[in-house]
């Protein structure tokens, strides 16, 4: 996705000056019906160690025994790279497998997703562990 939005045209950025912005979309998966101008919808992510607050949109403390919580569907947008981690940002990481650790050969890591961290700052989300999931078996 990255590479074909470098190339889009002249005036487009350089690949490696190019990451993605991570947008949660607040409308139900059923009521989006076209293909995103530039990068894609992503869905079937889970939130682990946390919920989603889908009116504010941002983190929020999940329910008592709530293990895994749906994430609404994600806009990956390319975007020139910013500078530095802006406050209030959550650096997510997101894992393929439940286990985070390496399953055989394979490493579960797969990258990290910026979330807003509502009331709390980023160390409370690092210290309570919250992660995306790919997977739930």
């Amino acid at each position: 996705m990255l590479q074909k939005f470098a190339r889009k045209d002249d005036k487009s950025p350089s690949i490696d000056r190019l990451e993605f912005d991570f947008i949660p979309n607040p409308r139900p998966e059923n009521d989006i019906q076209e293909h995103a101008k530039d990068g894609a919808y992503v869905k079937g992510l889970y939130l682990e160690g946390g919920k989603w607050n889908l009116d504010k949109q941002c983190l929020m403390e999940p329910e008592v025994m709530e293990l895994a919580c749906a994430m609404p569907v994600m806009h990956f947008k390319p975007k020139e790279k910013k500078g530095k981690a802006l406050p209030g940002i959550y650096e997510c990481p997101c894992y393929y497998y439940p286990s985070r650790g390496a399953q055989g050969s394979k490493d579960s890591f797969q990258m990290r997703i910026d979330l807003k961290t509502g009331d709390q700052p980023p160390e409370f989300w690092i210290k309570r562990g919250t992660a995306l999931l790919m997977s739930l078996a």
